[in-house]
């Protein structure tokens, strides 16, 4: 399972994995009170985990794989994984103006999405796209009509902010609209994404993807954008 940030004993300092040393061990546990052991070897990504299997159960343990730690290790401590009142919940990232940022990678039941937007009700999502591929119907500069050709379209039923991530592309989607199999949706770069959610929280230096868009796309303006949305809805919806 995977934790990226402990808490010492003594003080209750968090401590993300990327600071442990040799000497916090034996001094470390996960919010809910349970002694952590750090992971740090070649094959997988750098994580805490729980010393002793019976306390796997706990709210902490919960599976991350790469795409979901390459954005949390973006984000300073103080702001990822926090768990809410009553121990219900662990935010992904909560930034300084309260909004919740949900990264999301395994299919959930749609019942779970609902669940966590009535819990949370300040809160986006960024869904992780590898498993899913689409279409491009329709195009113009940064707007794009798209059909879901291959993957769960368990994403959908999603009614907070929703974005479409790539592992290997620097541009992210936000979705204006859904119908059916059919997205509209904008291009926007990971810059654009921290600026807008992440200010001031992101770590030093963080890391930005760097590989090259498929394709260069100019920026709309917000008439462009409100017309060549209603035209798509028009004649394809």
């Amino acid at each position: 399972m995977t934790i990226l940030v402990a808490r010492k004993k003594e003080n209750n300092e968090r401590v993300s994995i990327f600071e442990y040393k040799d000497e916090m061990k034996g001094t470390l546990i996960c919010e809910e009170g349970h002694e952590l052991i750090a992971k740090r070897g070649a094959k997988k990504k750098f994580h805490f985990a729980h010393k002793r299997k019976e306390d796997d159960d706990c709210i902490c343990n919960r599976e991350k794989g790469t795409w979901h730690c390459w954005h949390q290790a973006r984000i300073q401590k103080e702001y990822i994984e926090i768990i809410y009142p009553g121990r219900k919940h662990i935010a992904d990232c909560k930034n300084k103006d309260g909004l919740v940022i949900e990264f999301q990678k395994s299919i959930v039941p749609e019942a779970t999405i609902v669940e966590r937007e009535q819990y949370y009700k300040n809160m986006i999502w960024v869904f992780c796209a590898d498993q899913h591929d689409f279409e491009t119907t329709e195009q113009f500069k940064d707007l794009v009509l798209l059909r879901l050709v291959k993957g769960s379209k368990y994403f959908l039923a999603a009614k907070k902010p929703t974005y479409l991530d790539w592992t290997n592309k620097k541009q992210m989607l936000k979705i204006l609209g859904r119908k059916k199999n059919y997205l509209l949706g904008q291009y926007v770069d990971i810059e654009e994404f921290d600026s807008c959610y992440l200010q001031e929280i992101l770590n030093p230096n963080p890391d930005k993807k760097e590989t090259k868009l498929d394709y260069c796309y100019e920026k709309t303006t917000n008439a462009e954008q409100e017309n060549k949305l209603k035209e798509w809805k028009c004649e394809k919806w």
